[in-house]
């Protein structure tokens, strides 16, 4: 009988099927190739805005004038004294974001014993100048606020502005005299989430 087998009827009809079903797929894929096509979206650019917090020394509770910087408020004291100042920091992002506020002491200028000698107190007031309910002010010496940073509990909202109320006194115990004392008062701002 020779090298051939037999195959059935049966065995060449699936045969016959697997072959079609194959010769399909090399159809079907060379089409899909045939068809084919790429497009692009180019040139695509992702912006988040500024965050800008913007701070004001005025005394009134509508002030126009914001800067990033403002020279803040002088004072001369005697032991046992103080004074009260406000200022305002407005949220001026172009970003539509809200921030939590914060604020740390940086030191300036003046000895330690005077930096422990100098009490601050930082609360968030109402345009009258009375304290905001919930919210209870950061104070401490210079010395303890000199490079911490202490949440204000305030988070002000894209073009709000918050009115703040500054309090400095001088200890009673004070026995230098022409001491000069100097710090900045820094006001971070974090989105809110």
């Amino acid at each position: 009988m020779g090298g051939y087998m037999r195959v059935s009827k049966k065995q060449r009809i699936v045969i016959l099927v697997l072959a079609l079903v194959a010769w399909t797929g090399f159809i079907s894929v060379g089409s899909f190739a045939l068809f084919r096509d790429v497009v692009m979206l180019t040139d695509n650019t992702i912006t988040t805005g500024t965050a800008e917090l913007l701070i004001s020394n005025s005394q009134n509770a509508s002030s126009t004038i914001y800067e990033e910087t403002r020279v803040g408020f002088s004072s001369e004291l005697m032991p046992g004294e103080g004074f009260t100042r406000f200022f305002l920091v407005k949220n001026a992002s172009d970003a539509p974001a809200a921030f939590d506020l914060s604020t740390k002491v940086q030191i300036a200028g003046g000895t330690t014993q005077m930096h422990e000698k100098v009490n601050l107190e930082i609360a968030p007031v109402d345009s009258e100048g009375n304290d905001l309910i919930g919210h209870g002010p950061v104070n401490g010496t210079i010395f303890t606020l000199a490079g911490t940073e202490q949440p204000l509990g305030i988070t002000i909202p894209r073009g709000g502005v918050q009115r703040f109320r500054l309090t400095t006194s001088l200890n009673q115990d004070v026995e230098s005299q022409s001491d000069v004392v100097s710090y900045h008062l820094v006001v971070n701002g974090t989105q809110s989430n």
